[in-house]
């Protein structure tokens, strides 16, 4: 909606947003929980997040020195972190950092995200209140919710999917973030519930082939207002 609504007043015309959904037939994400002695808190996301994971950063300190627990960063190496043995990142060989990431001896490509995310027991998805937050769809949701991995989010209305206390829990100051990770990492009981209960949303309703209609729809809707070829679209769609 953000997305839709900016560019539509940029260019003066209608906007259409496609929310992401996800394809249950992509065989990357047909893996087995693969739980580790520890309890794991991962991240999926690259470097650019550093910021969002930045005001994170001492919430981490403190559960790490309340619980043995371990976090897992996939995607993108965030030093300012330092590298321990409950501190992990794993990154892709394409991303450029492998002199970074040496330290961990790991490395795999993007489509086997899925499978590092696999050895989670929770999920984090911190995000500052800034216009490119406010711009991005709620994926990294739907991807743990596929794998039923139970996600702390931060409150924003790109969060507004997420029921709280059933599909996800929301956190907005650090006392909050650090309470409803205490939840989850107290209760096997609430992760696995919350973990069912998300796969179940994103598997009944955010599938790509349930929406496959409404794509059309708005495609025809944009062949129609465009008319005649070669005259300027007159709709906009953006995909978030």
């Amino acid at each position: 909606d953000y997305l839709s609504k900016h560019y539509g007043e940029k260019f003066n015309k209608p906007g259409y947003t496609f929310p992401n959904q996800l394809d249950f037939e992509d065989y990357r994400w047909n893996v087995f929980p693969d739980k580790q002695e520890k309890i794991t808190i991962g991240f999926m996301g690259s470097a650019s997040h550093a910021h969002d994971l930045g005001m994170f950063k001492e919430v981490i300190k403190r559960i790490l020195k309340e619980y043995d627990v371990e976090f897992h960063f996939v995607g993108g190496t965030l030093s300012e972190f330092g590298f321990s043995d409950r501190i992990k990142f794993f990154t892709s060989t394409k991303h450029g950092t492998k002199n970074k990431v040496e330290l961990q001896g790991e490395f795999f490509d993007s489509d086997d995200y899925p499978r590092y995310m696999a050895k989670w027991d929770i999920g984090i998805i911190p995000l500052v209140d800034a216009d490119f937050n406010l711009a991005k769809s709620d994926l990294k949701f739907l991807e743990y919710s596929r794998l039923s991995i139970p996600a702390v989010v931060s409150k924003l209305p790109t969060s507004r999917t997420v029921q709280d206390g059933v599909t996800g829990l929301l956190a907005g100051s650090d006392k909050e973030w650090h309470r409803q990770l205490v939840k989850l990492i107290e209760s096997e009981k609430k992760r696995k519930e919350i973990g069912q209960a998300a796969f179940e949303y994103v598997r009944d309703f955010r599938q790509i082939k349930q929406h496959a209609a409404n794509y059309v729809k708005i495609l025809e809707k944009a062949i129609k207002l465009k008319g005649a070829r070669n005259k300027p679209s007159k709709l906009l769609v953006v995909k978030a």
